[in-house]
């Protein structure tokens, strides 16, 4: 499977960062569609990068990336269980 990388990833090389929230597209001064992202950084800093659109399907709010590797990475955090009793008469 192909991996998608954005080249001008503007964090620190291996640092890992959370997608926090994307505005929507623009066209920046060349015609091409782009988005900004922020993104949170470990220290609970937020940092703007702005990305192509084609990146759009890659992007997922929570989602960690690194070195702008957005290529599928599992996801952080939990699974639960829950059973409700039923309650029909």
């Amino acid at each position: 499977m192909s991996r998608l990388k954005v080249r001008s990833w503007s964090f620190e090389e291996d640092e890992e960062v959370e997608l926090y929230w994307h505005g929507i597209p623009f066209q920046n001064s060349e015609g091409l569609w782009m988005l900004k992202c922020l993104f949170k950084r470990s220290d609970g800093s937020f940092k703007e990068q702005i990305t192509p659109f084609g990146t759009l399907p890659y992007l997922r709010i929570g989602q960690s990336y690194i070195n702008g590797d957005f290529s599928n990475r599992p996801g952080k955090g939990s699974l639960y269980e829950i059973k409700l009793p039923r309650f029909v008469k």
